[in-house]
């Protein structure tokens, strides 16, 4: 599948969040997390204006305090950059809120439960705002020590590191969310699916897949992504299958996904059912009549052999296209019906217009040519497709040939 995208809503509460954990790790009683009666009134005040989301009364409570840090100890700054995070979130100012509480972190002055608790939160702001290798770092560091996780964090961990490209570490951490529950949320089994993906393991995505179409059976993402992969795995039938079963379930109603039902048929060699969908889908609207219709359709009428309207459809395409390419197939398909002449003009426009190898073009005129009774024009053909190093060889051997006629 293609580059991973994920969408995140986070609601942040620092100073008072609960826990990401279901048992908090014990505290550090080696450190003494006293707070003084001076900063105990600074940071009360500040919470009380947050309560009252007087954000600017609170950062000046904490603007005194950041003013003289030096009075205070390292657990009170701790507690001080934490209410400047749980401020800063607030106002959805989160690049601020995370520098905040890298800063209460770096006073390592916090009880055990607590500094996983921030980690925790830092590594969220850290996703929320886009710095994904940061995030990734910051909570895997965090899972590795918390105890108990619950499905959740463990959702959240498996983001970071997904939208960091650590899809090995990621896998573990996405399946514990989803083998959590029941019925795992619908962005839950995504994100698994992505992973999967991009691992490549394509077993897995299929039997996800599976679950998927049947839990959240409206959804026609799941259903084109499984007839992908069946695809991807040469089982052609199944793919075919899904996509006929969505057609009748009138779920296809795309351009190109009615292309790719088309293309599929084609693809199996069913070409009247490509021509019959195409022609429906065109009737309805639903198909443009453009050129990438136009030239399904003509690539479909040719192997049904109706030549006629496979020679008129081609025609039709190229006249909205500068394509040369289209005008090198109506070139052969005039040619294979022996209309010589038109075929001629065709072929010769498409040289006109640039095609890739324009020695394969002089070959069919010089075919052309000699077919109709012209030695000349097809010696000149000739000539011209001997210039292609593609052709070069049977260009010659055709001079050859018509110079020993002209001897006879």
């Amino acid at each position: 599948m293609r580059p991973l995208l994920f969408a995140l809503a986070l609601g942040v509460t620092l100073a008072a969040c609960v826990p990401p954990t279901n048992k908090q790790t014990k505290g550090d009683e080696r450190q003494d997390f006293t707070v003084g009666k001076r900063a105990w009134k600074h940071l009360n005040d500040a919470q009380e204006a947050v309560g009252e989301k007087k954000y600017d009364e609170a950062l000046s409570e904490l603007g005194e305090m950041k003013e003289r840090l030096d009075r205070y100890n390292l657990h009170e700054q701790a507690l001080m950059w934490q209410t400047y995070a749980q401020i800063h979130a607030a106002r959805e100012q989160l690049p601020e809120a995370a520098n905040a509480l890298s800063e209460a972190l770096k006073t390592k002055a916090l009880p055990d439960a607590a500094l996983l608790e921030t980690r925790y939160n830092l590594g969220q702001l850290q996703l929320a705002t886009e710095h994904y290798d940061e995030a990734a770092t910051t909570l895997a560091g965090w899972i590795a020590e918390a105890k108990n996780p619950t499905p959740e964090a463990h959702y959240i961990v498996a983001i970071a590191l997904a939208q960091a490209k650590r899809f090995e570490e990621a896998l573990p951490q996405a399946l514990a969310a989803v083998q959590a529950k029941a019925e795992p949320p619908e962005p839950w089994m995504q994100l698994l699916l992505a992973i999967r993906f991009e691992l490549k393991q394509m077993d897995e995505v299929l039997g996800l897949l599976k679950v998927l179409v049947v839990r959240f059976p409206q959804n026609k993402t799941y259903w084109l992504q499984l007839a992908g992969v069946y695809a991807e795995q040469n089982d052609d039938a199944r793919s075919l299958a899904v996509l006929e079963l969505m057609y009748k379930q009138d779920m296809l109603d795309q351009p190109e996904e009615l292309r790719r039902l088309a293309q599929t048929y084609l693809y199996r060699e069913l070409p009247v059912r490509c021509i019959e969908v195409i022609d429906a889908e065109l009737a309805k609207g639903r198909l443009p009549r453009d050129v990438p219709t136009l030239t399904l359709l003509a690539d479909a009428l040719t192997a049904a052999r109706d030549f006629d309207r496979a020679e008129a459809t081609l025609a039709e395409a190229a006249a909205e296209s500068d394509d040369a390419k289209l005008y090198l197939s109506r070139g052969r398909l005039l040619f294979r019906r022996e209309r010589w002449p038109q075929a001629i003009t065709a072929l010769r426009t498409a040289i006109d217009k640039g095609i890739d190898r324009p020695g394969d073009a002089w070959l069919l005129i010089g075919h052309a040519q000699y077919n109709r009774g012209d030695l000349d024009g097809a010696s000149a053909a000739f000539s011209r497709a001997r210039e292609d190093p593609t052709t070069r060889e049977s260009a010659n051997n055709w001079l050859k040939a018509i110079e020993q006629q002209r001897k006879q």
